[in-house]
């Protein structure tokens, strides 16, 4: 509200408004009160319009999967419940979720994809993590959040589809930058939910085992959603706006899905090892929407285990201590990974102390250093001063030079993501002299936000900085990255819960090396840190 009214203020023939500096909390509460309310209905709308959503009756339901309809019609008569309300999504990647209000008046929407590539078993395990949700009211929660996520998304996709109508450099170069704006606060707005949607889906794969009894149909279920998901993605050629927009619904990310999926219909269990046994891996999936899959399945396998059920998957056996640096030894890599965190620590403490020195000396009387007491610029000077030296003390790692010594040509994805004890800053020299650039090829990709990488061992997410930053991502656009062609890629792979590879450089056919702006940036960004914590520090 303050920015709208200091954009009017600048504007030559407009005023700001008064009623915008008033107090919002009352307009903001009745918003989401009428949001909350119409959740159900709006999002069947935004479905049928612009997904292409279509009603599932019973009957047809059990005609095609009699298993699956039985399943449901048992639950609902024993809690009392209508029969639900289905939906189906004309789309090839196998999905799901429920949206609505009140348990009982819940809708759960599959897609044709589902339908079609999982057994009766499977997918009765599907829809049974689905009811999960509802028994444990989570329903009206996440669709009040889906629907106040998907305001930012659908006019990021909207805008994204007129920009590439327009040829006018104009009207195109507007729609991009509302396009790109909009997907930043999307993405900054799903950031206080993913906590829930992590605890969610790990409720209702319990409550799905219970309902089924066969925790091996829920194994093999999720298994096959990575291997759909990942294939969608390769034959698209790009992400879809539906798993993205609805990730947070959805019983699998599509970016755990991306490159696990991909490896084959028999994915390696030593694939899994990282996510069950590495230190870091809580820490570093708290900005998914979904717990790791390799912790899912083996929490899966335990539940089985119990139940005196012989489970049909299983992951490899824990890695040896041996050799293995203590969590408390400060050489242990975790604590490089989370340096800048640590920096913000410390930085915090330093403007403590220095708040306390300024404290005693005005009970002192000694006026030198009173000024320190209570000065708000004192603290965030320290703060922006400890990240800036928590990212310098990283830097080497996570950008170490690409030499012919450390660089893997070619590697396979299967023994990248074999390693258990990477972490990102563990950076690998690697390069694919033949791969695909897959991704969104229009005004939707403008931030460089899908691009993924089809190397003859699987798919990879890349990220890709231009030199001239944010500006350059949007000056160069998809269109000119040769989306769909031939590129060689060199860069630092990175095994976090979804494993990347920050790009060095890329090169197409009879195009000229291109080099990415990540170690520039991250140099200037120490820089700058550090300089207006100084600065601030200096005029307190």
């Amino acid at each position: 509200m303050l920015a709208l009214n200091w954009v009017l203020g600048i504007a030559p023939v407009l005023n700001p408004l008064d009623w915008l500096y008033a107090d919002p909390t009352l307009f903001v509460i009745a918003v989401f009160v009428c949001l909350g309310g119409g959740a159900p209905w709006l999002l069947q709308q935004l479905l049928q319009w612009g997904y292409g959503l279509n009603p599932l009756s019973m009957e047809q339901l059990t005609q095609q999967h009699p298993g699956v309809a039985k399943l449901l019609k048992r639950q609902c008569w024993q809690r009392n419940w209508p029969w639900p309300q289905l939906g189906v999504l004309p789309t090839l990647a196998p999905l799901s979720f429920t949206y609505g209000w009140l348990p009982r008046t819940a809708r759960i929407v599959v897609s044709q994809g589902l339908l079609e590539q999982l057994a009766d078993e499977e997918l009765a395990a599907i829809f049974a993590y689905e009811l999960g949700h509802q028994i444990h009211w989570n329903v009206g929660v996440m669709s009040l959040i889906i629907l106040v996520l998907q305001i930012p998304y659908t006019l990021y996709w909207q805008a994204a589809r007129w920009g590439d109508r327009w040829q006018h450099p104009f009207l195109q170069g507007s729609l991009g930058i509302i396009a790109a704006a909009a997907y930043g606060v999307y993405w900054l707005w799903r950031w206080p939910v993913l906590w829930l949607s992590r605890l969610r889906v790990a409720y209702s794969d319990r409550q799905a085992i219970a309902i089924t009894g066969n925790p091996n149909a829920l194994i093999r279920a999720l298994s096959q959603l990575a291997i759909g998901i990942a294939t969608d993605i390769q034959q698209q050629q790009q992400t879809s706006y539906l798993l993205e927009g609805f990730d947070l619904l959805m019983p699998l990310g599509h970016r755990q899905a991306l490159t696990l999926g991909s490896l084959s219909t028999d994915t390696p269990t030593a694939c899994f090892i990282w996510d069950t046994q590495n230190l870091g891996r809580h820490w570093l999936t708290l900005n998914q929407p979904h717990p790791s899959l390799g912790d899912r399945l083996q929490r899966l396998i335990n539940y089985a285990h119990q139940w005196q059920i012989c489970p049909e998957f299983q992951i490899s056996t824990p890695v040896s201590s041996r050799g293995r640096l203590p969590f408390w030894n400060l050489r242990h890599p975790l604590w490089l990974q989370g340096a800048p965190y640590l920096g913000l620590l410390l930085g915090l403490s330093l403007g403590i102390s220095l708040w306390l020195v300024g404290a005693i000396s005005y009970l002192t009387r000694f006026g030198l250093l009173d000024w320190l007491y209570g000065n708000q610029l004192v603290i965030q000077g320290c703060l922006s001063i400890g990240v800036s030296l928590g990212i310098l003390v990283r830097m080497n790692s996570f950008f170490p030079d690409i030499k012919p010594g450390n660089l893997q040509t070619e590697p396979s994805l299967r023994e990248l993501l074999s390693q258990p004890l990477a972490l990102p800053v563990d950076s690998l020299a690697v390069k694919w002299q033949d791969g695909v650039l897959l991704g969104r090829p229009g005004t939707g990709n403008w931030l460089n936000q899908d691009l993924i990488l089809q190397t003859q061992s699987g798919l990879v997410k890349l990220h890709w900085l231009s030199s001239l930053g944010v500006c350059g991502n949007l000056w160069l656009r998809p269109q000119r990255l040769g989306i769909g062609q031939s590129i060689q890629v060199t860069g630092w792979f990175r095994r976090g819960a979804t494993p990347w590879v920050d790009v060095a450089s890329w090169q197409r056919p009879n195009q000229p090396l291109e080099r990415s702006g990540h170690p520039l940036w991250s140099t200037l960004l120490i820089a700058g840190t550090a300089l207006v914590g100084i600065y601030w520090i200096a005029i307190a």
